[in-house]
């Protein structure tokens, strides 16, 4: 099967003005699309709205006359979020003093050794974790532990 790479992420949009705001201000994610147009499915216009994210991806936005958020579901309000890497600890700084600056709550949940993960969201709830470096080299390294403990979870359920 050949390897697929991600393109964009699609999200709800509850409301159009705060996103802008949120993506431009606070993430200085640049607007690189902006589409409405009749959509039957969905009863009516919609709107699109990406922003690129600087990897060469970008965040897409619906929103629809009449579109509202549905209710909580339960699930912890962080599993499920879009993780980005800082680089290093004095840019995970940083980004918390920006956060604060534009009054955005955040919270830090620390993972030892100064290694510090913020999370936040943004005005259609939409998570976000910002860490200093990225969990996926070593995840690929330890591939096998991962399927053991995996196994073991599906055999204990």
């Amino acid at each position: 099967m050949p390897r697929l790479r991600s393109d964009h992420y699609a999200f709800p949009c509850f409301d159009v003005a705060a996103t802008d705001r949120f993506y431009r201000d606070v993430m200085g994610f640049p607007l690189v699309l902006a589409m409405s147009g009749p959509s039957p499915e969905w009863g009516g216009d919609f709107l699109l709205v990406a922003y690129a994210i600087g990897d060469g991806r970008c965040l897409d936005f619906f929103s629809f006359r009449g579109l509202r958020r549905p209710p909580a579901d339960g699930l912890p309000d962080d599993i499920r979020h879009v993780a980005f890497t800082a680089g290093s600890a004095r840019a995970v700084e940083r980004w918390k003093l920006r956060l604060s600056e534009c009054d955005v709550a955040y919270r830090i949940e620390d993972h030892g050794e100064g290694d510090e993960h913020l999370y936040f969201a943004d005005p259609n709830g939409l998570m976000f974790e910002i860490a200093a470096r990225g969990d996926a080299p070593g995840v690929r390294s330890e591939s096998r532990a991962a399927r053991r403990v995996l196994q073991r979870w599906i055999t204990e359920s």
